[in-house]
């Protein structure tokens, strides 16, 4: 069972047979070229991802290939697979606007999935040591540039 305030009024598309081939790719065709704010709703244990795009199909098949997307949201689609997934499209909103209304979303459902609690921001991520060597010293493009 959702949650109340993801009963369909105000809820610009909503989408929840993403493991559908058919109904994937009619979903991508539709947001080509869209910008706004989607959330992705587990319905195994309610909790969801606030994010926006200037591309939201573009950045629906980074999400489900695993690219440039959220660890925590990738760890739930492998523990409770796809299909037990909804993705909504908050509202398309115009590219100037995105990070404004993605905070918004953010401060408003407060969602799990999401690392950063600040649209558009890094601030506050901590990358583990590992990556902190892999992108330091003479590994870093930037090393030895004045």
């Amino acid at each position: 069972m959702m949650k109340s305030w993801l009963r369909p009024k105000g809820i610009e598309l909503v989408c929840q047979y993403l493991h559908d081939p058919l109904v994937l790719n009619t979903l991508k065709t539709e947001l080509n070229r869209k910008s706004g704010v989607y959330t992705f709703v587990c319905l195994s244990t309610n909790e969801y991802y606030v994010g926006s795009a200037k591309n939201l199909s573009k950045r629906l098949s980074e999400h489900l290939n695993g690219d440039r997307s959220n660890v925590r949201l990738q760890k739930c689609i492998r523990k409770h697979g796809i299909s037990n997934f909804v993705f909504l499209v908050l509202e398309f909103t115009p590219i100037e606007k995105l990070i404004i209304r993605e905070q918004f979303y953010i401060d408003k459902l407060n969602p799990a999935y999401n690392i950063l609690m600040e649209a558009g921001s890094s601030l506050g991520y901590k990358h583990k040591p590992e990556t902190i060597e892999k992108i330091s010293g003479p590994n870093n493009t930037n090393y030895g540039k004045p």
